[in-house]
């Protein structure tokens, strides 16, 4: 898996909830979201929900399916910002050390 930088913990958001965010370049559209997010669900047993990808695709939400927790996604690619949101602090603690192992032991 590559190597996302991951937060040292998860952040309270008013509008989604509970969510670690991932930064990246701005306005770098080679930034690999989809095949992040693919390999992501890939290593973690889960179900991917993406609208169809467009050549200019910006503010894409969607949702990742683990262990029967919906996960929100939502990334743009003029910021560079890609985030994974749940109203339960436990649930995306548990996603973010799941994350850690795949990644280390990739």
């Amino acid at each position: 898996m590559a190597r996302l930088p991951l937060p040292p913990s998860v952040k309270h958001n008013e509008q989604h909830g509970w969510t670690p965010c991932f930064w990246d370049e701005a306005c770098d559209p080679t930034i690999p979201f989809r095949p992040r997010l693919a390999e992501i669900a890939g290593r973690l047993g889960g179900a991917l929900h993406l609208p169809a990808w467009t050549p200019d695709e910006d503010f894409v939400e969607g949702s990742l399916i683990v262990e029967g927790e919906t996960i929100s996604i939502y990334y743009e690619f003029c910021l560079g910002y890609l985030s994974l949101a749940h109203p339960a602090k436990a649930t995306m603690k548990a996603l973010r050390q799941r994350l850690a192992r795949a990644a280390d032991a990739a």
